[in-house]
């Protein structure tokens, strides 16, 4: 039986002006999904081929934290098909492979059903996941769209003048009674709030955002305690847009 013992910790981060907007350019944007449905294309099928290869060495020799390096690639074959001109469903596989070795580390199935309403988005099976969710890197960490680009569950989009938001669920690890393990997985809610029009030359936003991460279960079989993590962020964003050439804002 587990103990009945619940971890939680929770950091606030809180932040006042930043160089980029969330909503804006950054320097990850080439890896973000697009999470809108088309009317164009509904009754039409779609093969789609994404390759991600990558190098990334964490040798920071210090104390704090060990160092590693990653290096290998990633691909997402999918076939896309729209019934309709709100409804995405969608089917696939996922291959993750590290430099020497001989296997492929993650060979996952990919399956999404999206039903679009306007400016709300719902979706079950596999989500716009990593840096989708447009989290603070002190929150959630960048790589997770390397390693563990693939995310399961459901997911709630809205997309308002006024409001960017992005909600889900991923259930990491699914348990039957009597494992000896534990189920796994992530609630989280991503929110920006839009105080001007984004056309304005100075555009104010606040960032509203929580992760809860859940390690546990009822039906399990083990002695390790429940644990839930909780980071959360929120501020203020202040963006200056400049007449420059080579300076975009600030």
């Amino acid at each position: 039986m587990q103990k009945p013992v619940v971890n939680i910790i929770t950091t606030l981060i809180f932040s006042t002006i930043f160089l980029n907007s969330l909503s804006a350019q950054s320097y990850n944007s080439i890896f973000l999904s697009d999470t809108k449905i088309n009317p164009a294309d509904s009754n039409k099928i779609f093969f789609t081929f994404d390759n991600t290869n990558f190098i990334k060495d964490n040798e920071y020799f210090n104390k704090i934290v060990e160092g590693y390096t990653f290096i290998g690639f990633f691909t997402n074959q999918k076939i896309t098909y729209f019934p309709s001109k709100n409804i995405k469903i969608e089917g696939g596989v996922h291959l993750l492979k590290y430099s020497g070795l001989n296997k492929f580390t993650q060979i996952k199935p990919i399956f999404t059903f999206q039903y679009q309403h306007k400016d709300l988005s719902l979706l079950l099976g596999t989500i716009y996941g990593t840096l989708n969710h447009n989290l603070p890197e002190p929150v959630f960490s960048y790589e997770n769209y390397f390693t563990n680009n693939i995310e399961n569950g459901m997911q709630v989009l809205l997309n308002k003048t006024y409001l960017k938001s992005d909600t889900w669920l991923n259930w990491e690890q699914f348990i039957l009674p009597s494992d000896t393990i534990q189920e796994k997985l992530t609630f989280g809610s991503s929110n920006l709030f839009f105080l001007s029009d984004t056309s304005n030359t100075i555009m104010l936003t606040i960032p509203l955002q929580v992760l809860i991460d859940h390690t546990g279960g009822q039906s399990t079989n083990t002695n390790s305690n429940i644990q839930t993590l909780v980071n959360s962020d929120f501020g203020f964003n202040i963006k200056y847009k400049v007449l420059s050439k080579s300076i975009k804002s600030i």
